[in-house]
């Protein structure tokens, strides 16, 4: 599971830094272009820059609070960080199917989709196994097993007094599922 992890995040900065590489690239070959060819290019290139600014912004604050421990600040940042990738995907397809030139912006846009997209399916594998995990096996992680940590809650109300070192032991039992059998 742990892998699993590692290679999710490799795969979303991998994306993040393919994908801010072909805005920024975007943006340089614009530049060029409308000092090659001045007039009409000049206006859309400029609103092009616009939009490659903004993409950037999102996908930086997506990026940025997709990992924060805050369940719905990392919900915003997978939406930011989706509708990035959503539209920088649909454009380089909308500009390959309008004739436009396939050029290394395009296909960095692309690649960095595809990177995204594999992201994605190790998100959902990693999903699918934290919750199709066969019945009593753990990730051998005291810090995240909740049999441990409720154990440990109770054996605080036992060093305080609170309860008996039988009460503990049941209790104990009982969370770890084990059956004691009395003698005859």
């Amino acid at each position: 599971m742990k892998v699993l992890k590692i290679v999710e995040r490799i795969f979303f900065v991998l994306a993040v830094i393919v994908a801010i590489a072909a805005c920024c690239m975007s943006r340089a070959l614009d530049e060029f272009s409308a000092k090659a060819a001045p007039g009409a290019l000049t206006a859309v290139s400029g609103y092009y820059l616009l939009g490659a600014g903004i993409g950037i912004a999102l996908l930086a604050v997506g990026a940025l609070i997709r990992y924060n421990p805050n369940r719905i600040a990392s919900l915003v940042g997978d939406g930011l960080v989706l509708s990035f990738f959503a539209i920088l995907f649909g454009s380089c397809l909308a500009y390959l199917m309008s004739g436009g030139y396939y050029g290394i912006t395009i296909l960095l846009g692309l690649v960095a989709a595809i990177l995204y997209a594999i992201y994605a399916i190790v998100r959902l594998i990693i999903f699918i196994v934290s919750i199709v995990k066969p019945a009593g096996t753990t990730d051998n992680d005291p810090d995240n097993d909740k049999r441990i940590i409720l154990i440990t809650k109770w054996k605080n109300l036992l060093d305080k007094g609170i309860i008996t070192k039988d009460e503990f032991a049941v209790k104990r039992n009982e969370i770890l599922d084990i059956t004691e059998e009395k003698a005859d």
